[in-house]
């Protein structure tokens, strides 16, 4: 999540992880050592000792410092982790995050606490009451893991978010490669039915063709190559059939007409005869006479 590239819940993570842990760290630190000199302001000389202080979260040092000087230097650090957090939280608002209800109080008492630990330890002796002292930092402690608390809620209500809009896009998106899918199976068929049944209808025109019926017809819906050759070979069928119609109909007419002229003849030799026979009769006629 520190690498998240939403940047409401790496800000959220940031908060958790990089501000608050060293936060409370450094509170806890400043707490012990200021309520320590506060405890023994009687005794005789703190100004040096020697101390095992953590001053990040992942560097120990031991060194001889000033106390008085470590609280100050805790005071400071104290302060830039106040302005980081406030940093951090702007940059949460800015991403379009919300800012947990618990920064502006943790803020102020945090500030609080700094500016109190350099009042207090500023000075040459330490001033104040180690109780009073002590119950504030613990006080800005809880309020830092409230706020840590708080964010983390936050932090989870945002992933359980994106984890639904994910679900949801997950779902919406395997309906959409189930429709695609059932879409591509249903055209595959439709084009393996056609290939199919193009080829054989196209063989049974032309069969029927070669074996004389011209009154088949194909019909062969589409625009391919297939469809394209069946026009073709229909529209022969159809010129074909329209050939043997006009060689049928002069087939007729020359029987027709053949009939006529076998009449004709008949009637020519029916008159020759009648002919011969009045020319028979004239010439007995003539004869006689």
């Amino acid at each position: 999540l520190l690498l998240d590239p939403e940047a409401a819940s790496y800000q959220l993570v940031d908060l958790v992880v990089n501000k608050a842990l060293p936060l409370v760290e450094a509170a806890a630190q400043a707490r012990g050592l200021g309520s320590g000199l506060l405890t023994q302001q009687a005794a005789d000389s703190p100004d040096r000792v020697s101390v095992s202080v953590s001053v990040s979260v992942s560097v120990s040092v031991s060194v001889s410092v000033s106390v008085l000087a470590l609280a100050l230097a805790l005071a400071g650090m104290l302060q830039r982790y106040s302005t980081d957090l406030t940093g951090t939280l702007a940059a949460l608002q800015r991403a379009g995050g919300e800012v947990p209800g618990s920064a502006a109080a943790a803020l102020q008492q945090l500030d609080a606490f700094a500016n109190d630990t350099r009042t207090r330890f500023g000075a040459a002796q330490p001033q104040g009451q180690a109780q009073a002292y002590l119950d504030q930092g613990t006080a800005v402690i809880g309020q830092i893991n409230a706020l840590q608390r708080d964010a983390m809620q936050r932090l989870a209500a945002a992933l359980r978010g994106r984890a639904a809009d994910k679900t949801q896009a997950l779902l919406v998106e395997s309906a959409a490669f189930a429709g695609g899918l059932l879409l591509l199976s249903y055209l595959l068929w439709c084009f393996i039915t056609n290939f199919q049944r193009s080829p054989a209808t196209l063989h049974e025109g032309t069969q029927a063709i070669a074996s004389g019926n011209l009154a088949h017809a194909i019909h062969m819906p589409g625009r391919d190559e297939l469809s394209d050759i069946a026009r073709v070979v229909e529209a022969m069928s159809a010129r074909l059939s329209t050939l043997v119609s006009e060689i049928r109909n002069s087939a007729s007419l020359v029987n027709l007409t053949g009939q006529q002229v076998s009449d004709g003849s008949a009637r020519l030799a029916a008159r020759t005869d009648e002919q011969a026979s009045s020319l028979r009769v004239s010439v007995s006629a003539i004869n006689e006479l």
